[in-house]
């Protein structure tokens, strides 16, 4: 309702109600709650919406504006931490539910209109506007990481909420509005995953670039064949044999490593205790020389180079090539390009190992019970120009599939790049693969393998 309508609105009610109310013209009056002058205008402010509650007895609140920007982990100096788009930020009033502690299926629900919200975009800023003042709790979730942190809203104020309010935590206190995911590693012989982690805190980094793994909050280690590792490690093999402890993590991460735990994949009851934890909401990330933990696994999506019975028969076909590849999933282009200022069809992809020959369509149902085809999902693909065949003109480099209410990431190369992968920085398909931490715990509609 605008300041005319109450102008009118106001004269009208003076000139019938001045007498009965005793007033004379100089003294201010109140209706419904609302205090008038006797010129009609009304006593207070008129809400930036022009809305007024008619029904109540005063006037709705004040609106304000939250804005901010998400970011990555605070990262260790001369590392550094970037954008994060596609993230939630919602006001709440009420304590948000608690995010389960082991796998859980993490269904997609439609946010109510009545919370005020917003997605981050590429570039990680987020904007909310008409949010009523007072103190809300602000949370900024993707996947399984969260932050809550109290605001107060000021009416017609645009709060700018300080970075450290919207930077995703780097350690595990759920009592204190910080939440990360529950890993586990199986630690490979030539791709150290937990040194990206340290580059972006959940790790301290020590002076060699490596991580420094007693200190990495809310991960364990497994030993999957790399050597070196401290006795203390239990096999990941294991892990693998027990559903039980597999259910105390959210994502299990299989760098590059030598066969020489593959053959636990020869086993049914693990092969059955894998699928059951994707089904149940797990996130299984595999890269190159680990592929056996996608095509022994699922051998429906993914066919590989070499004997699919012989286990590491794709790691023999060949050695590694570089390649420089493109981004193909919109969003992880729209974020390479605005977050990180890069070249999303421009990507060197150091140290591929593995080549994917073919992607399979597997049917299955949606949550309704209605058929649906389930194909996997490029992000990223670049030519590979070498004897092998290989699909082309480009062979997926990084995709990730759905199962029951999880997900299965891959990647043809090091995560880490070059072997060993000792440097300071992040190298871009490092960002990517933090990236797509991130997206693989993003909320999915449970589908039903036939």
């Amino acid at each position: 309702m605008n300041r005319t309508f109450i102008a009118v609105l106001g004269t009208i009610i003076a000139s019938a109600s001045l007498a009965r109310c005793g007033c004379d013209e100089t003294t201010p009056y109140v209706f419904d709650g609302i205090t008038f002058d006797t010129t009609g205008e009304w006593g207070g402010d008129v809400p930036a919406d022009g809305t007024m509650d008619w029904g109540s007895d005063s006037p709705i609140a004040g609106f304000g504006t939250v804005a901010g920007q998400v970011m990555s982990p605070q990262a260790p100096v001369g590392v550094g931490n970037f954008p994060i788009g596609g993230a939630l930020v919602y006001l709440t009033k009420t304590d948000p539910a608690p995010i389960p502690a082991g796998v859980y299926c993490h269904e997609c629900v439609e946010m109510p209109s009545s919370v005020p919200h917003a997605f981050s975009g590429p570039d990680g800023r987020f904007t909310i506007s008409g949010v009523s003042e007072g103190t809300w709790m602000l949370v900024v979730q993707k996947g399984e990481f969260r932050k809550v942190r109290y605001i107060e809203v000021v009416k017609d104020t645009v709060l700018d909420v300080p970075w450290e309010f919207t930077t995703f935590p780097n350690e595990h206190h759920p009592e204190s509005g910080e939440n990360t995911p529950s890993i586990a590693v199986a630690l490979g012989s030539y791709d150290d995953m937990e040194d990206i982690m340290a580059k972006i805190g959940l790790c301290d980094l020590g002076s060699d670039d490596h991580a420094i793994k007693d200190t990495c909050d809310h991960i364990v280690f497994y030993d999957n064949g790399g050597g070196g590792f401290p006795s203390s490690y239990p096999t990941f093999a294991s892990l693998l044999n027990n559903p039980t402890e597999m259910a105390l993590y959210q994502i299990i991460f299989i760098p590059c490593s030598g066969s020489s735990t593959d053959s636990a994949l020869q086993n049914a009851t693990v092969k059955a205790n894998i699928r059951n934890w994707v089904a149940l909401g797990g996130k299984w990330y595999v890269a190159d020389w680990s592929y056996d933990h996608v095509e022994q696994v699922f051998p429906d999506f993914l066919d590989f180079e070499g004997n699919d019975a012989t286990l590491g028969a794709a790691d023999d076909a060949s050695g590694s090539f570089d390649t420089t590849g493109r981004a193909v999933n919109t969003d992880l282009r729209d974020w390479i390009q605005y977050a990180l200022a890069g070249t999303p069809d421009s990507i060197d992809f150091e140290e591929n190992w593995d080549c994917i020959l073919s992607m399979g369509t597997v049917p299955g149902t949606d949550p309704d019970g209605l058929p649906v085809s389930i194909t996997p999902e490029v992000y990223a693909e670049g030519p590979v120009t070498r004897s092998h065949d290989c699909m082309s003109p480009s062979a997926p480099l990084t995709l990730t599939f759905p199962f029951g209410c999880g997900k299965v990431l891959f990647t043809t190369y090091h995560t880490v790049g070059s072997m060993g992968g000792v440097h300071h920085d992040l190298l871009m398909q490092e960002k990517i693969l933090i990236y797509m931490i991130l997206e693989i715990g993003l909320c999915t509609e449970p589908v039903v393998i036939i």
